[in-house]
């Protein structure tokens, strides 16, 4: 079974990022909660993955020509709502804080994309979320940038825990005795990586 990007998106903010689970409390020793700290690696992985940043700084981005469908979510225009309006809300809590960083990086392209005025109509509803006032001092992802650089949001130190968690660091994972036996310790450390210094240098810029 096939699901948007949205639709992931929705399913993991209603689980807080998987730490929401109905038997949380039985997770008690160090046995039963590795899974648990996997599982939220996974799905912070994931959807920072999903947002596909690492294309964006590879290409201009022109909104007649993602609209295509093989542009995957990019050509989604009220699924990009619907994730918009979820990273929005994110609670002030670590293990978010990638996220929100990838999806500043994603909302400044596309807000670059539409200062010409040109775009495919559907787009409009983002658009108006994303660039409310062009006339104003801030732009909405630099709003968003600042909010992640929040000391509350430790977002260097999350970085740093999820390049050395099992389910990118083989090493960590025997030692830790996870139940991951094959890391991905290639595309996702390499994003993990190269979205703060693209987004923090935009930021600067």
């Amino acid at each position: 079974m096939r699901c948007s990007g949205a639709e992931f998106y929705e399913a993991a903010y209603s689980t807080s990022l998987g730490a929401s689970q109905r038997n949380v409390n039985l997770l008690i020793d160090s046995e039963a909660s590795q899974p648990f700290a996997d599982l939220q690696s996974l799905i912070v992985i994931t959807a920072t993955q999903i947002l596909s940043v690492e294309l964006l700084y590879e290409r201009d981005m022109d909104l007649e020509v993602i609209s295509l469908p093989r542009n995957g979510y990019f050509a989604q225009p009220d699924g990009l709502v619907r994730v918009h309006n979820l990273v929005y809300s994110s609670p002030s809590q670590p293990r978010f804080s990638p996220i929100i960083l990838a999806w500043a990086c994603v909302i400044r392209r596309i807000a670059l994309a539409t200062e010409n005025g040109e775009y495919p109509e559907e787009y409009k509803p983002l658009v108006d979320l994303l660039v409310p006032d062009r006339s104003a001092r801030d732009a909405v992802w630099q709003e968003f940038t600042r909010v992640v650089l929040h000391p509350e949001l430790n977002l260097f130190g999350t970085l740093r825990q999820l390049l050395t968690s099992p389910l990118l660091d083989t090493q960590m994972a025997a030692r830790l005795g996870s139940s991951i036996t094959c890391p991905n310790d290639v595309v996702s450390r390499a994003i993990l990586k190269g979205t703060p210094k693209l987004e923090l240098k935009a930021a600067v810029s």
